[in-house]
């Protein structure tokens, strides 16, 4: 009886359990690919009014996945000291996907500016309007005696849809009364109408938020609305900036309610522009803001969670990984029958999970990656060990890592081994880790061109500086090309190299070195295509050398 997976099977296992793209906007991750990093709870924690991350690094997995009742129960379980429980209620407030039955749409809310709206207004219209037609269409706050409707197989009385499978209806049988939420708002469609009626009955909006607030405090349920994507509600920049300053203000202001919160996910450099905080008590918002990132132990964690999970394969690879943690603790003696009968009891574990040494152990971490790559990225230790040599290699100048790149590097990887190395002993090979850390720099560069500024500046360096070189070289290289003078770095108002050199830092593109040289990390080196005296050399013919 073996408990250890052939090569070719892994190989095939890596290249069908690791997700080469993302998931469609708005879906939640398939429950078995669910994986919560312990970085993560302070941001998702339910009194977080603003989450921070750069691209790839989860904003909208968790926008999709807290609207997710199954997901939320997973999270409770997992991370019980977020607060966000299976029955929270959770409105989308914004999103990338088009809903005009939940926000406005991206020329409304121009229209909407146009008219002189105040932009906190708007957003407090969103509110006001959800939480109003929640409580019209589930009856919340009237006298409860059946456990809250007739069910709609949600778990919830009715079935419209709208922030469907966020109340369980449990527990209000016993006949108490309930603070009524009395006030209905009027029957209109239109977002400006709606806004047009917060404008003019102030009193009335705050009334029913109150309301709704009470009513929630008395069925023990908390509320959230979950704004994403917001590049997607403005066009000019004045007016993007207009709607998050305003969206701010009105998520610091529903925290003086004790169930109803909002959680903004926004890039960094959006929430740090000196156009957003210009409104009283903004220093408060800045305290409770956190930020989305990855451990290198957490990004391995996770590999762990897709493999061990793949319905197909999952099963016969927990058994491989209980093997290397076994012979671990065993010191090199041979698994007996003892031992193999307890890895197959606990590879057949329901809704498995990575076993906490695979998880937050680095020493035992490198066991497991090793096993799927070998032990050195040559034929020695001289070149470095894969399990410290990927994470170096896909880390920004600010050493961030997004899972989006880890993933995409060993996808692409392994299917390089299978053309290139198919009878390698291990299932990825050396080589095509390169390979790997080539394709995630192509989408990194790709994923930047959000801001189109830094596409001129680096482009005018490409086969013109190696990296590390001084900054004064590139200073000449963006005089040569005029690349000041381009419009999309006019539009950052970038207006000197000094900036231009502090913008690409904040950025994480590049870095000072302590020798006052820059040093660019590989995660863009290669996209950008400069060379670099070591490391990961840059393609030619289509192949990395």
């Amino acid at each position: 009886m073996t408990t250890r997976m052939r090569t070719a099977d892994l190989r095939e296992l890596i290249r069908d359990a690791l997700p080469v793209e993302s998931a469609e906007y708005g879906a939640p991750p398939p429950r078995h690919q669910f994986f919560v990093p312990k970085t993560h709870a302070r941001a998702l924690h339910i009194n977080i009014p603003v989450v921070l991350g750069d691209r790839g690094m989860g904003k909208s997995y968790w926008w999709a996945a807290l609207q997710s009742r199954e997901h939320r129960g997973l999270l409770a379980r997992a991370a019980p000291d977020v607060r966000i429980r299976e029955e929270t209620l959770v409105f989308p407030g914004f999103g990338k996907t088009p809903d005009l039955a939940h926000y406005p749409s991206k020329d409304v809310f121009a229209r909407l500016l146009d008219a002189g709206q105040k932009s906190r207004v708007v957003w407090k219209a969103v509110v006001v309007w959800s939480a109003g037609r929640f409580a019209a269409e589930r009856g919340l706050g009237r006298h409860v005696g059946n456990g809250g409707g007739q069910g709609d197989g949600t778990g919830f009385g009715g079935g419209s849809g709208y922030g469907s499978g966020l109340w369980d209806g449990s527990g209000f049988g016993d006949g108490r009364h309930i603070p009524p939420v009395d006030l209905v708002l009027p029957a209109i469609d239109s977002w400006e109408k709606r806004v047009a009626w917060t404008v003019d009955n102030p009193e009335a909006a705050d009334r029913l938020l109150q309301q709704f607030d009470a009513t929630l405090h008395a069925i023990e349920r908390d509320s959230i609305w979950l704004f994403d994507a917001l590049d997607d509600a403005a066009d000019d920049p004045a007016a993007f900036y207009t709607l998050v300053e305003g969206l701010c203000q009105l998520a610091l202001e529903l925290r003086s309610f004790r169930h109803l919160r909002a959680k903004v996910f926004l890039r960094t450099d959006q929430f740090e522009d000196r156009r957003v905080g210009r409104f009283p008590d903004a220093s408060k918002l800045r305290a409770s803001t956190a930020s989305l990132r990855w451990l290198t132990t957490e990004l391995y964690g996770l590999l762990w969670q897709l493999l061990g999970n793949h319905p197909l394969r999952g099963t016969e690879y927990r058994q491989d990984l209980y093997t290397t943690l076994f012979e671990h603790k065993l010191k090199g003696r041979g698994l007996g029958r003892e031992e193999k009968q307890e890895i197959l009891k606990l590879a057949q574990a329901a809704d498995w999970t990575p076993p906490p040494e695979s998880q937050f152990e680095p020493a035992m971490q490198e066991r497991l990656f090793h096993r799927l790559t070998g032990p050195f990225m040559g034929e020695s230790a001289r070149k470095g060990f894969p399990y410290r040599w990927l994470p170096t290699h896909l880390a920004d100048a600010h050493g961030d890592i997004s899972p989006r790149s880890f993933l995409s590097a060993l996808a692409t990887a392994v299917v390089h081994t299978a053309d290139h190395h198919a009878d390698h002993d291990y299932p990825v090979h050396f080589r095509s880790l390169h390979a790997g850390v080539y394709e995630a720099s192509r989408i990194r560069v790709g994923e930047i061109a959000e801001h189109p500024w830094v596409q001129p500046l680096m482009v005018a360096l490409a086969g013109q500086v190696a990296v590390p070189f001084e900054f004064a070289d590139a200073e000449a290289r963006w005089r040569e090309a005029d690349a000041l003078a381009d419009s999309d770095v006019v539009a950052a108002e970038i207006d000197s190299t000094d900036s231009a050199r502090k913008r690409l830092a904040e950025l994480g593109v590049w870095r000072e070195m302590k020798t006052g040289r820059i040093d660019v990390p590989d995660i863009f080196r290669l996209g950008f295509r400069l060379a670099r005296r070591g490391g990961v050399p840059l393609k030619r013919d289509g192949e990395v050398r």
